[in-house]
Formats: structure tokens, sequence, C-alpha cells
């Protein structure tokens, strides 16, 4: 018995020293000084729309209905005239963090390299804009380091699980309630701003994000798999919800949702079945690198100014994605490449993503058909 306990001690031991390493590393990376970059910035066409980029997490775009889904998951979406839809849009990687650093860089799909210097945030500020960033992910983690460094570049930016080392998921609409009182104080939120709401969405174990809500669908595939396309459900209701906040306090406003990567949606094995009757939980929905699924993620845009719904096919790679953002806000210098843009995009094929260890062709990846609702 004393043996045992003093395994079990060593272990924690050795657990939390490790913890302790891993935070230390990760403040060095998240509070190290950023170095100033010449952006070489010609020229910037500013409009009037508040704008706004909404980060969404695991979203799968083929059980989205506003993609041509099956599953009626996105109501609003499928049935606004507001909206672009950019059906044939490819994460770099398979999860957040090999994902989102690519989106939100200079980077290149030939090797798959990034400059964090050169992100989002930061080009926005170079280019005159103020910058808000309000997060529902936690500021440090392994997921999300150098993206919440990123955020912490902008002028005003909020984490609301910053602090907590373990507490219940936080509804994502938490972000639209510290929106809605930020555009309450006047002056808060310029007019000339750009918005950053980087939400928990889908992300795994997602039955406990949707606890809130009826579960919407029996897809014969288990809970998971139920609270997934609910899940997307909630996406549809808090875009609807922003939407309607945004032309409350400014008429025009212009939004992108771009989600970090997708998941792999497979059906009930036979073991995992009988686990989902006595109510434990499955691995039917994961992050899998090696099917093209992973990559197939969503890329939505909601201009306020839109009169015709849009569904545009060309290919896209989020390697692409820091030149469609800088030319949705307007900038022209050396670092923007003017055919990369939202309104007439050229396409980034042959897509290749970042597999954890290469760079590979989407097109060589083993892939399935997505589930199906029963007829």
């Amino acid at each position: 018995m004393v043996l045992c306990v003093f395994n079990v001690f060593g272990f924690f031991a050795f657990g939390l020293i490790k913890s302790i390493s891993k935070y230390n590393q990760e403040r060095t990376i998240l509070f190290s000084e950023q170095p100033r970059v010449d952006w070489q910035i010609e020229g910037v066409r500013r409009n009037t729309s508040l704008k706004v980029v909404v980060i969404g997490e695991s979203v799968n775009r083929r059980y989205l209905s506003v993609m041509g889904s099956r599953w009626d998951t996105t109501p609003f979406l499928a049935g606004s005239n507001q909206v672009a839809a950019y059906t044939q849009y490819y994460a770099p990687g398979p999860n957040t963090v090999s994902s989102l650093v690519r989106t939100f860089s200079y980077s290149s799909m030939e090797d798959g390299s990034f400059d964090q210097h050169r992100n989002v945030v930061a080009l926005a500020r170079a280019a005159g804009y103020a910058t808000h960033w309000i997060s529902n992910q936690h500021t440090l983690g392994p997921r999300d380091t150098l993206v919440a460094k990123m955020g912490r570049q902008a002028d005003t930016f909020r984490f609301l699980r910053q602090g907590a080392i373990v507490e219940p998921a936080r509804d994502d609409f938490a972000l639209l309630n510290y929106l809605r009182s930020l555009l309450d104080k006047p002056g808060a939120i310029e007019p000339d701003s750009v918005i950053f709401l980087h939400m928990m969405g889908s992300h795994p174990y997602v039955c406990t994000k949707v606890r809130d809500m009826r579960i919407a669908f029996e897809s014969g595939q288990g809970q998971n798999v139920d609270c997934y396309l609910t899940s997307l459900v909630k996406l549809d209701n808090f875009l609807h919800e922003l939407s309607l906040l945004l032309k409350k306090y400014q008429p025009s406003y212009d939004i992108i949702f771009v989600s970090d990567h997708s998941l792999r949606v497979a059906p009930l094995s036979e073991t995992e079945r009988w686990m989902d009757r006595i109510h434990f939980q499955t691995k039917n929905i994961h992050v899998e690198p090696n099917v093209r699924e992973a990559y197939e993620t969503a890329l939505l845009r909601i201009d306020s100014g839109r009169e015709q719904a849009l569904h545009i096919e060309t290919p896209l790679s989020g390697f692409d994605f820091f030149h469609l953002y800088a030319n949705w806000l307007g900038v022209q210098g050396r670092w923007v490449r003017a055919e990369k843009n939202l309104d007439q995009p050229v396409s980034s094929a042959p897509i290749r993503v970042f597999d954890w260890k290469n760079m590979v062709p989407a097109e060589s990846l083993p892939d399935e058909p997505p589930l199906l609702p029963a007829k």
C-alpha cells in the first residue's frame, strides 16, 4: 500500500513539474516582445462597415446545410441573402495548434512554414484599424498559445476563461454579451474597428456545449453525432444573433466566419454502439490527420450590403486566408496578393495540407462519404 501511494505521488509530482515547466515555456512565448515589422503598406481602401472575424472550432462543412448538406443545421445561413458560402475551403491543419497559426499568419502552402509576427491582428493595426479580441478559449494552453499571443496584440483583449484552471464550459453566447456591453459604451468600439470573437464552438466533447438545447437530430449514430449536429444549429443561432446585434448598433457590418479545422465524423463501431447505449462517451467524432474530411471546414461571409446569396465553389486554402483577409480590409502592399480576395477569389488548387509531419496533397488522403439522415 505504501509503495502504491508513493508511486501515485511520484506520478503526480512528475506531472506537476512537467505542467509547471510547460506553463513557463508558454508564458515566455505569450509575453515575449513583438518585434517591429515593416509591412510596406502602399494604401488602405477603407469602408464604413464594422468588421467582425468569428473564429469557429471543429466545424465540418459537410454537415452545414448552407453548404448543401441534407442535415438542416443552418436555417439562418441557408436562408439569408447576405451570406456568401465558400464551399471548397480547406484548413491548413487537422487541429487548432497546427491550423490556426497558419490560417492567421503569412504562411506558405509549399512547405507549411508561417511567420507568426506577420499576423491578422498586427496587420489590422498597421493598417490603422482599431482591434478588439474577445476569446472564449483559454489564454494559456497547448492548443492556443500562439493564437492567444496574437490576441494580446489587439488594442483591447479579453479572455473570458482567463485565470481558471478547471471550470465548466462557458457558453459562447457570453461572447455576444461581452460585445454588447462594449457596444453600449460610447467610444468603446470605434466605427473603424476589427473585432475578433474566438468561440469554443463544436470542440469535443460536444455534448457539454449544447446542454441548454433540445437535441435536434436522431442520427442513429449515437449521442455524440446528435450533439455535434445540434452544435452546428447553435453556431447558426450564434451568427444570427451576432448579425442582429451589429445591425442594432451599426447598419453596415461585415462578418467573416472561419473555423480552425474539421473533424472526422464516423459511424459507430459495434463496441461504440454498446457504449452509447449505456451512455459512455464514444470517440466516433475525433481529430484525424490522415483523412480528407479533417480539413474540409467552413468559410463564410455575412455582408449587410449583400442582396443575393452566393455559393463560391473555387477551391481555397487556409494558407491563403491571410490574403483574403487583407484584401477584405482593403490593404494594398508588398505582403498582400491582390488576386486572393473574397469577391472573386482565384483558386488555391492544388490544395496541400499539413498532416502534423508533412505537406501532402488533400486529394491523396482517403475519403469516406458523410453520414446522411434517414429518408
